[in-house]
């Protein structure tokens, strides 16, 4: 007698980047491009920006558009009161929650992930944990 058992599959991921453009994350954003690695494995995904960009295409030559997220750009400066300089960009990124609502594609992956085009995000890895904890 053999068993016989169909794997339980992975959670979607909807992922979604804000990329400043005046940093270095447009670069980030291109060598992850085209590798096809971080939010560009994820199930779907979405590239806003700050202001117009162009990254390119995936591996396989799918072209991936970035939107502008319209309003105010965000802005390093001064914390009131010290000398420490911050990105002051919180009202970009709630811009940037509103259209990611208003879009609804997010509505048919399982999560929503929402990434820093700076770190190292390992989708295959977050669905994994998410199926042993979920």
């Amino acid at each position: 007698w053999t068993s016989t058992t169909t794997p339980t599959p992975l959670p979607t991921l909807f992922c979604f980047v804000l990329v400043i453009k005046d940093t270095r994350e447009p670069e980030l954003m291109k060598v992850f491009l085209n590798k096809g690695i971080g939010i560009f494995a994820c199930d779907n995904f979405t590239v806003l920006a700050d202001e117009d960009l162009v990254l390119g295409s995936l591996p396989d030559g799918r072209p991936v558009p970035v939107e502008a997220v319209p309003g105010d750009k965000a802005w390093m400066a001064n914390i009131p009161g010290s000398t420490q300089k911050v990105w002051h960009n919180t009202n970009i990124f709630l811009r940037a929650w509103y259209r990611i609502q208003q879009d609804g594609v997010y509505r048919h992956a399982d999560w929503t992930v929402k990434v820093d085009p700076d770190s190292v995000f390992l989708p295959q890895r977050l669905q994994r944990l998410m199926l042993e904890r979920y």
